[in-house]
């Protein structure tokens, strides 16, 4: 072989070796990521809702003495409690108070805890709760939950907390007194005027006055924080006007944001303060325009040409 055919052989050798080398070790197809990107990432945002509603917790098991009180709000407590001895066990309104632990062995062996409840109308008569967790355990936690009942302690603690303030609801959906679920305007200021229970889910009531002060609604409010509840404080209410942080947005159009309604040649941001974001958006575009559609479960839809709305149907 010729000097100019080895050298070609060599070339085509180390070709054949980076192209492997990328296979293998996948540097080509792997972005590099920058000391920029990871502080990017690490960097997480909490809004003050979140913290304010991180305090919105009850007191733990640590802090509970006899005779604290618990409301009862759903007739399935009938399966989840034990009595001894037998009677009935309260009905949905009524009242049960704390008496205590008693640390029992499983039939595995394991420590659980049975935590006890006396009633109004009987106090001799004990309600038996079993949790599969030892006493110290319990007390370890930060809360405990007793299903199908409501902390009186709890609910008068955020009640002191809530009462009075002024706020701005996310949400257009509001309770009346008998329960009736309506819809009225968001980012509105309503202030609070008291905290009831609510249900097992969402164990706070927060009751409010409407803009003008003569109608009373309420929203159902888990408490804490939690990220898997869409019904956090910080998912409900905003601590200040939201409307300062849109300067740019017509009083017209504001107007219809609050009312949960769209008019023509909105912007694309608009539209989803007022809606909230689509289930789906169809891209598309012609000669001389970009088109999107925007289609929501409610079964509204929005077609955009170059940003602005220009058809929909809610």
């Amino acid at each position: 072989m010729n000097r100019g055919g080895k050298i070609k052989n060599v070339i085509c050798f180390i070709a054949l070796t980076v192209t492997l080398s990328g296979c293998f070790t996948g540097i080509e197809s792997t972005p590099r990521i920058t000391a920029t990107d990871v502080r990017r990432e690490n960097v997480q945002t909490t809004s003050p809702e979140q913290l304010f509603g991180s305090t919105l917790v009850s007191d733990s098991l640590r802090s509970w003495s006899e005779g604290r009180e618990f409301i009862v709000v759903d007739e399935r407590i009938k399966l989840l409690f034990s009595s001894t001895p037998e009677s009935s066990l309260p009905p949905v309104g009524d009242v049960i108070s704390f008496a205590g632990v008693t640390p029992v062995k499983s039939l595995m062996g394991d420590t659980v805890t049975l935590m006890k409840f006396v009633t109004r109308q009987n106090p001799v008569d004990t309600l038996i709760y079993r949790i599969d967790a030892s006493p110290s355990e319990l007390y370890g936690r930060q809360t405990v939950n007793v299903p199908f009942v409501i902390d009186s302690v709890y609910i008068r603690k955020i009640d002191a907390m809530l009462s009075g303030m002024t706020l701005y609801p996310l949400t257009s959906t509001r309770y009346t007194a008998d329960g009736q679920r309506i819809r009225s305007r968001k980012f509105v200021p309503v202030k609070v005027i008291g905290v009831t229970s609510g249900n097992t889910d969402f164990p706070l009531r927060v009751n409010f006055s409407e803009p003008g002060g003569s109608t009373v609604h309420s929203m159902l409010m888990s408490g804490g924080a939690g990220k898997l509840s869409t019904r956090n404080f910080d998912s409900l209410f905003s601590l200040s006007d939201p409307r300062e942080k849109y300067p740019a947005i017509s009083d017209k159009n504001w107007e219809a944001i609050t009312n949960e309604t769209v008019l023509p040649d909105m912007t694309r941001d608009e539209c989803r303060l007022s809606l909230g974001r689509p289930a789906d958006v169809i891209h598309g575009h012609s000669y001389s325009s970009t088109y999107e559609r925007w289609v929501y479960t409610s079964g509204a839809v929005l077609e955009f040409e170059d940003g602005l709305l220009k058809k929909f149907r809610l």
